[in-house]
């Protein structure tokens, strides 16, 4: 699917990377808290094809998870009006290479003239995974950072990246931080809950049109 017009021409984008295999009320809430706490004009979720950070792909297919994405975001009346999907990174070749999707990304934004900023949005459980990301430093040249707290897990410890990243970055992630009401919520726990449950039994931790997709398709199932 093409990159829809109003995230070409937002002023202030918020930029939604994952695997999001699957959605869950986790992934929405950093959206919302986002959304609520930036102002953005806009959010794109972007579906990862293979995370170059995790050993074994994703379990869905990327149909599914594109699917799945949108059941969860038409079941929210704030992002139904103001979230995409961009299928970028499931179409290309290779791991999904968040710096390779933002370059992309605002080469398509400056065609069309626009001179916005771009956030990307994360969760503070993918923190201590920065310094592994490729060209880490560019990602945030390109895009300002966002992290949205999780439940329990505290304000990340900036020190542990000291020499590792460079101070600049550092300084930006520590104003990068936003706390909204605790959801602990990831996709890996949801997985197991799925796996576990017997058919019929109550869903958690999702929008019911996902829950729905994921029982009547037999998704996560050990």
């Amino acid at each position: 699917m093409s990159l829809d017009p109003r995230a070409l021409s937002a002023a202030r984008l918020g930029v939604f990377g994952g695997t999001f295999d699957p959605v869950h009320n986790g992934h929405l809430h950093v959206a919302l808290t986002a959304l609520r706490a930036l102002d953005l004009d806009h959010i794109v979720f972007i579906p990862a094809r293979q995370s170059p950070h995790k050993e074994s792909g994703a379990q869905a297919t990327g149909a599914e998870r594109l699917e799945m994405l949108r059941l969860a975001i038409e079941s929210d009346e704030r992002l139904a009006k103001m979230a995409s999907i961009w299928d970028f990174e499931l179409q290309a070749e290779g791991p999904s290479y968040t710096v390779r999707t933002l370059e992309e990304l605002s080469d398509l934004r400056s065609c069309g003239g626009v001179e916005g900023s771009m956030f990307f949005l994360m969760g503070s459980d993918q923190f201590d995974g920065l310094p592994r990301w490729k060209d880490v430093e560019r990602v945030f040249r390109l895009c300002h950072p966002c992290v949205v707290l999780r439940s329990g897990n505290g304000t990340p410890e900036l020190e542990n990246l000291r020499g590792v990243i460079s101070d600049g970055l550092l300084h930006k992630l520590a104003e990068s931080f936003l706390t909204p009401d605790p959801v602990d919520l990831a996709a890996t726990e949801l997985r197991q809950q799925i796996g576990s449950a017997a058919l019929g039994s109550a869903w958690i931790g999702q929008p019911e049109s996902v829950a729905v997709f994921i029982q009547t398709n037999g998704l996560y199932r050990v």
